[in-house]
């Protein structure tokens, strides 16, 4: 039986010479699993730039963990999980960089000055957003979305409850929507 995609095994010469950093070995992981690769963040991402992106990252990753590699039988889930994990961080980070463009501030505009003008002041309103929470609401929004701590992490830092954590979590994105809102109607 043939064995496909991630199932396959690298040759035991090309798998020693990988882990050990040689160039041969790094190109024959890169013949034997880079489609595959590819394949699967497409089908997680739905976007062929991304997914060319990511299996970039992913065959980095393999070049700085590449001594620490156990075994061949292991090597093709190894990067099946590498990929996956790949294209979950990408997700984290379109979810942190996006989490505030939901605001009116960030309606494409015909007027190139006024976008301009706008992106200049989004960090400056987005402040002022932040400054309106409580500590702990502070707190629990930077924790969770630029330190991408969960919840079950937060909570004993700050001696709430988990679910506390989330409460205010949600509640203080509402309040910054809700504040945002207002400052991008002031504005117009």
């Amino acid at each position: 039986m043939i064995k496909k995609g991630f199932g396959q095994v690298l040759s035991e010469i090309d798998f020693i010479a990988l882990k050990k950093g040689k160039h041969y070995g790094f190109n024959a992981a890169y013949k034997l699993y880079a489609d595959h690769v590819y394949s699967l963040c497409f089908h997680i991402v739905g976007n062929e730039q991304v997914s060319s992106d990511l299996l970039q990252a992913v065959f980095e990753t393999l070049l700085n963990k590449s001594s620490k590699l156990q075994g061949a039988e292991t090597f093709g889930p190894w990067l099946k999980k590498c990929s996956v994990n790949a294209c979950m961080n990408y997700f984290r980070q379109t979810k942190r960089d996006n989490i505030f463009f939901n605001s009116p501030l960030h309606v494409v505009n015909n007027s190139a000055e006024q976008q301009y003008a706008r992106d200049e002041s989004s960090d400056v309103t987005v402040n002022s957003a932040l400054e309106q929470l409580s500590s702990t609401s502070r707190s629990v929004v930077y924790l969770h979305t630029v330190k991408d701590l969960k919840h079950s992490e937060i909570a004993p830092n700050l001696g709430i409850e988990e679910s506390n954590s989330r409460q205010l979590y949600r509640r203080a994105l509402k309040q910054m929507r809700s504040c945002l809102k207002k400052q991008g109607e002031n504005n117009e």
